[in-house]
């Protein structure tokens, strides 16, 4: 028995959580704390964290400033 999930491929699962992190800020957090912890997905995860933070720290200061 497997201890791990058999993802089809990094760069799909990169693009779709950029996607999901540009549409959705906190849904691309949660996917990218969950492809961190993953250990073939550990930098993916990474980048698509940092894009949802940066992301929604965009869409947060334009609400504050107007």
């Amino acid at each position: 028995m497997r201890d791990y999930i058999v993802f089809p491929s990094s760069k799909s699962l990169l693009a779709i959580g950029v996607v999901s992190a540009i549409l959705a800020p906190i849904i691309g957090i949660i996917l990218g704390v969950y492809f961190w912890r993953k250990p073939q997905l550990t930098k993916e995860g990474k980048f698509i964290f940092l894009v949802a933070l940066v992301w929604l720290a965009v869409i947060s200061a334009d609400v504050f400033v107007f």
